[in-house]
């Protein structure tokens, strides 16, 4: 949603012009800093004040409503002053050299002035009138609220224009709710039962004739385990970060294998850094080619790539324990660079 406005020196609007931001209105403050950034709840309902704009400038008004990009925000804080009084002609004094202002951080303390000693200022109707119009035009309301939902930020950009239409300065405030969460690279290992095949030759009854034992893994019994060295890729929502055990879904890749192993199930966090994955492993396994199981007898001492086949299939379980380094463990080791010689 995009909505965009044009500011003449109109009077717009005028309450609570330095109040800290509430839960649904904010404070964007032209003689503070030229951007600040808060954090906001899901679902907040956020309307916008824009303080301390020069009554006689022209500024050009940007909201945009937007998905946030899965990354850490930083956060900034609001800055108020304090200021004096004054009788009411010199209160009148004051609004008309706010009204002539033309830099912004020289209508923050003529407002407060003019704030504080108005109430018990001895001034006519006329003056009063005067005080307060000149004080409503430095305040403008927008007209819109703007909910903002989970994963989303509000970003308000003020330009104000000088006469020939070109932007003079720029202020932008936003308001976010943070990033919906992230991808964490975790690094471990995973272990799952070796189904492979472990044939042999044994001598036939003739000369020149061997038998082929397929040692096949279901004879074996017990199925030993086969490790892994694996590379996981899990979402962390934001709700899960602030808890020290988080559950969700992963994915994970051989980390050293030529033929490497894909990894798919639950990682089971421990704050952040230390996970415990289980699922489905899809991992190559070598069997005994069917010829040979059907025709055992050969006349070639064969070795074991040429009585098997290596293949992709999906396992029962696997079961890994990884975590969160700042590098990959897995990557080699640099060389020490060669001396040259004389």
């Amino acid at each position: 949603m995009r909505t965009r406005f044009m500011l003449g020196g109109a009077v717009l609007a005028a309450a609570c012009l330095y109040a800290q931001p509430a839960a649904a209105q904010w404070s964007m403050d032209l003689a503070s800093v030229a951007e600040q950034e808060f954090q906001v709840p899901a679902g907040t309902e956020a309307g916008i004040t824009i303080v301390n704009k020069t009554p006689r400038g022209r500024y050009h008004v940007t909201t945009v409503l937007r998905p946030i990009q899965i990354e850490p925000l930083p956060a900034a804080g609001f800055r108020v002053s304090e200021a004096g009084g004054g009788g009411c002609p010199d209160l009148v004094k004051s609004a008309e050299a706010l009204q002539a202002a033309t830099d912004e951080t020289n209508v923050r303390p003529l407002v407060l002035q003019l704030q504080s000693a108005l109430p018990t200022a001895d001034c006519d109707g006329q003056q009063h009138t005067f005080i307060r119009a000149v004080m409503a035009a430095t305040v403008m309301v927008l007209p819109v609220r703007y909910v903002i939902g989970a994963g989303e930020e509000l970003v308000v950009t003020v330009q104000k224009l000088k006469a020939d239409g070109t932007v003079e300065k720029t202020w932008k405030l936003t308001l976010t709710t943070g990033a919906p969460g992230s991808w964490r690279t975790l690094y471990g290992l995973a272990v799952f039962q070796d189904r492979d095949d472990d044939p042999f030759l044994t001598p036939g009854a003739k000369d020149g004739e061997f038998i082929v034992n397929p040692g096949l893994s279901k004879d074996r019994g017990g199925h030993p385990l086969k490790p892994a060295p694996s590379v996981f890729f899990s979402w962390l929502s934001r709700s899960a970060e602030l808890g020290p055990i988080s559950v969700s879904p992963t994915l994970g890749l051989g980390a050293t294998s030529e033929l490497p192993g894909l990894f798919g199930g639950i990682a089971v966090t421990y704050r952040q850094n230390l996970a415990l994955v289980v699922g489905i492993p899809v991992v190559t396994q070598r069997h005994v080619k069917d010829k040979y199981l059907k025709g055992p007898t050969v006349t070639t001492a064969l070795t074991t790539d040429d009585l098997t086949d290596t293949k992709y299939y999906a396992d029962k379980w696997f079961i890994g324990g990884v975590f969160r380094f700042s590098s990959n463990p897995f990557g080699e080791a640099k060389k020490p660079a060669k001396e040259k010689t004389p």
